[in-house]
Parts: structure tokens; C-alpha cells; sequence
């Protein structure tokens, strides 16, 4: 799975390509959980070293990094079945909206052999009283 979040025109503190590093976004604690790693899209073989995206933010800019998956913590590279989360910071609440895109790209041959696939993307938000 690969992931990239588009920059938006007004960048909030929020805001993440991975272009740069991993904004404060962490690989889950649970041991038990496939890595996130930050890839160039060099790495990826020709076939799927497409743009994953164009939102009319990111017309002009490269997009060369990604996430994708690794190793679980100390274990092989996934053969499927697993999962991996990845933990964002807190993030305040305010009466204002929050609109969160998730973009992503996922190729890994234990997936589909043919190819991209859709896989699943499920976003979960806990709320924290202060």
C-alpha cells in the first residue's frame, strides 16, 4: 500500500505529502502490526511508478514519496492477513470542519500479482474530553 496526502492551498499544521518525512504520523505500538515505511517512488518497480494523483493543488509538483508497507516489527515481509495502522498526533476540535483526504496507491504482490488494488482504507477518530 502506498499513501500520499495532497497539500491543500492554505497548509494547516495537519497537512502531510511525506515529501519531507512522516509528519508526526507513527506506526502503531502493537507488535503484532505490519510497518509503515516512507519509499521514494523510485523504489517501486517501473510498471507502477505512476502519479497516484492530481487534485489541481499538486498539477506542478512531484510527488516522490510514498508509505508503504514493510516488515512486521521483527518478523519477514507480510505474506497477507496483516495489518497496519498508522497513528496520527491530536488533533484540537474547534466548531470549524475538519476535512481529512487520505490518498492512496497499494501495489504488494502478496495482495494482487496482477497489480494496483483498492484494498481497504479505514479511518478511525477517537474523541478526547479535555
Amino acid at each position: 500500500m502506498f499513501v500520499a496526502l495532497p497539500q491543500v492551498a492554505v497548509s494547516t499544521p495537519r497537512d502531510c505529502t511525506f515529501e519531507v518525512d512522516e509528519c508526526d504520523w507513527i506506526n502503531s505500538r502493537d507488535p503484532d502490526r505490519v510497518e509503515w515505511e516512507r519509499v521514494s517512488v523510485q523504489a517501486l518497480n517501473p510498471r507502477n511508478q505512476r502519479k497516484p494523483y492530481s487534485n489541481g493543488y499538486t498539477v506542478n509538483r512531484r510527488n516522490e514519496y510514498f508509505l508503504g508497507l514493510g516488515r512486521p516489527r521483527g518478523g519477514p515481509r507480510s505474506s497477507g492477513g496483516g495489518t497496519a495502522q498508522l497513528v496520527s498526533r491530536e488533533m484540537k476540535g474547534s466548531e470549524e470542519p475538519l476535512c481529512v483526504t487520505f490518498w492512496y496507491f497499494m501495489f504488494e504482490s502478496f495482495i494482487d500479482s496482477t497489480g494496483p488494488s483498492l484494498g481497504l482504507c479505514l479511518v478511525v477518530s477517537h474523541l478526547i474530553s479535555s
